[in-house]
């Protein structure tokens, strides 16, 4: 698996899908805590409010946002 993680940051290098390498491998916790990222909460993005207002109370809105 490190070989294959090094490969794919040499080859994609500069083109941005670093950060959602690391979700995907499960291991942004641990490369990006010293940015703040946090567990369970920056893994996913907030569902916009007019979203969860469009849908009459059948939306709610993510923990930690």
């Amino acid at each position: 698996m490190d070989a294959i993680k090094l490969e794919h940051r040499l080859e994609l290098a500069g083109e941005d899908h670093r950060f959602f390498d690391h979700l995907c491998w499960g291991d942004a916790d641990d490369e990006f805590s010293d940015i703040g990222f946090k567990k369970g909460v920056n893994k996913h993005y907030p569902i916009p409010q007019r979203d969860i207002n469009a849908s009459g109370s059948g939306l709610v809105q993510r923990a930690g946002y």
